[in-house]
């Protein structure tokens, strides 16, 4: 079948977590057996000029979609599969082109209205197929905070009506689930694993197949401060590593942006990881290197708590720098319990993707 993914312009995107869920989803999907391409998107629409209830419910600011290009987009480029580039809203005379039999939203926060567009968070709940006969599957949605305004909640009651017509619908973390009991009347919302995780440690082999720099501290810091820096730092000078990467989606000093091999390399050797990346953290995990995750609140915390808690590896994660120890990197991770519980895991999502693409429509 021909799927349609949207998610984030991660052709223009600096995070490496959001450029490698979208590898991740496509690769699953081509196992699979399927034909699957990312809708890429043009500028967004420009903003209408009088201030509507849609704009209210946003940021007083609302974000824009990036529409640089970042040294991440020759991976993409090479490895991700896109559509024609496209604009917002979408026209029908593209549905009819591209003739997809399935669209998926995902993965990552891509219905968290705070960090995205308007005219985006309609396309990512798939407004755009309404007068079409498909398949819509949400995988691995994330909608961001636990703690909502209540202009936030009054946009998603507006959206229940686009909401209900998807064929099947799951979430990357547990409050997800109860958002969508809550405020979208949603109860059949199923928890599943980030795209990443889908994929054994192998399948990122042909990305990065060279050895990096053994027993190295690997950071990367999302949104960096000095209490994290210090934290680091400190870290770094009391142990004994034979060297340190940092990684960011805002390099400074007129450092350059290193390329996605080079972060795959760096954590697939790391001697520790130190990250407030969510997907820092699955990668941590799933090359089985030590790490300690910060929790990263203005991202959304309950994303880390939830797959570390299905991992039995809640005491990898702390709330503030300052609980970096080396008493806490050193101690023991039994990977080998870790990856029982995520191959139990990864089965439970794949099976719920296999059934929702083999719906009857």
């Amino acid at each position: 079948m021909r799927i349609g993914i949207v998610t984030f312009p991660v052709d223009r995107s600096p995070n490496y977590g959001c450029v490698l869920q979208n590898y991740a989803l496509q690769r699953v999907l081509q196992k699979l057996g399927h034909t699957p391409m990312t809708l890429r998107l043009a500028d967004i629409a420009p903003p209408q000029t009088n201030k509507t209830l849609w704009q209210r419910c946003f940021t007083k600011k609302a974000k824009g979609l990036p529409n640089q290009a970042t040294p991440l987009r020759s991976f993409c480029e090479k490895y991700i599969s896109f559509t024609d580039t496209i604009n917002l809203p979408v026209k029908p005379e593209y549905l009819s082109k591209e003739n997809f039999g399935a669209y998926i939203a995902g993965s990552d926060q891509i219905w968290r209205p705070s960090q995205t567009h308007q005219h985006f968070l309609r396309y990512a709940m798939l407004d755009f197929t309404s007068s079409i006969n498909v398949l819509r599957i949400a995988y691995a949605i994330s909608f961001g905070h636990a703690v909502w305004s209540l202009p936030r909640k009054i946009l998603f009651y507006r959206l229940r009506k686009l909401v209900s017509q998807f064929d099947a619908i799951s979430m990357r973390e547990d409050e997800g689930q109860e958002f969508c009991r809550q405020y979208l009347k949603i109860n059949h919302a199923q928890l599943v694993l980030d795209p990443t995780l889908l994929l054994e440690p192998a399948d990122y082999a042909s990305i990065a197949p060279g050895s990096g720099a053994e027993n190295h501290l690997v950071t990367y810091i999302l949104d960096d401060t000095p209490e994290k820096r210090q934290a680091i730092d400190k870290l770094f000078q009391h142990n004994h590593f034979s060297g340190r990467c940092d990684f960011s989606i805002k390099p400074t000093d007129g450092k350059c942006q290193p390329q996605m091999e080079d972060w795959l390399t760096a954590f697939k050797t790391a001697k520790l990881i130190i990250t407030d990346s969510y997907h820092g953290t699955a990668f941590a995990i799933l090359f089985r290197r030590p790490f300690i995750a910060i929790a990263n609140h203005s991202r959304g915390a309950a994303r880390f708590l939830s797959l570390l808690s299905r991992l039995n590896l809640t005491e990898r994660l702390v709330s503030c720098p300052n609980d970096i120890s080396p008493e806490a990197c050193n101690k023991h991770i039994d990977f080998d319990a870790a990856h029982a519980l995520l191959e139990l895991e990864r089965q439970k999502s794949l099976s719920f993707l296999i059934q929702a693409l083999a719906t009857n429509i």
